[in-house]
């Protein structure tokens, strides 16, 4: 029991991080497509620009 909600919690906080990056990705590129961010599982984020 205690691992199912721990896994649905680990769930809905990547979720919530997933969105919160998609929302920082547009501001960040100003709804720019050409500015394409990777984020890795360390949370580590890579810009890749194509100019």
């Amino acid at each position: 029991m205690l691992e199912s909600s721990r896994k649905n919690l680990f769930s809905f906080v990547c979720s919530v991080v997933s969105t919160i990056e998609q929302m920082l990705h547009y501001i960040v590129q100003g709804g720019d497509l050409s500015t394409v961010h990777i984020i890795d599982v360390t949370g580590q984020v890579m810009t890749i620009s194509e100019k």
